[in-house]
């Protein structure tokens, strides 16, 4: 099992969550063009989907708080859940892995996209680092993504080459 903390929206906390490791949620990467990838736009508080270069689908976000920040750069995703966590957890009804480092303290720190059982808090900065959508946003994205898909997380606006 995998085992991290993440801040509770609510007065509880940090609380220490578990998202059952069931393994990568691999299926063959479809054959798409090598301009497929998400972006997500810190400052636009934005994610968009893109396929052939264009823009598919683009969707508000919740981003990491200042003293716990989204990190910037070039990462793939490396894990896909369906189901993260228990039934009634804080991660909503999809985990989208781009990121997994583990920290000077040697506890394995992720960063994904996911749902969020506090749809109230989209386009704030509330998590520790994740990106949090909507549930029903997630599972569209969920559908469209892959293992090994890029996703770029940027400070400034996405790309308009790719609208």
């Amino acid at each position: 099992m995998l085992l991290f903390g993440i801040a509770a929206a609510a007065a509880a906390g940090l609380i220490a969550v578990r998202l059952y490791d069931r393994g990568p949620q691999r299926r063959p990467r479809p054959n798409i063009h090598a301009d497929s990838r998400i972006v997500v736009s810190l400052s636009e508080r934005k994610l968009a989907v893109i396929k052939h270069g264009r823009v598919t689908g683009e969707y508000p976000v919740a981003i990491g708080k200042p003293d716990t920040p989204t990190p910037t750069g070039e990462f793939h995703v490396n894990d896909r859940q369906s189901h993260p966590g228990p039934a009634k957890g804080v991660f909503g009804a999809r985990w989208i892995e781009f990121n997994r480092k583990i920290g000077s303290d040697r506890v394995t720190h992720l960063d994904g996209i996911h749902g969020t059982t506090a749809p109230q808090l989209i386009g704030d900065a509330v998590s520790h680092g994740c990106i949090r959508m909507s549930n029903h946003d997630v599972e569209e994205v969920f559908r469209e993504t892959f293992v090994g898909e890029p996703v770029e997380i940027v400070d400034g606006p996405i790309d308009d080459g790719a609208r």
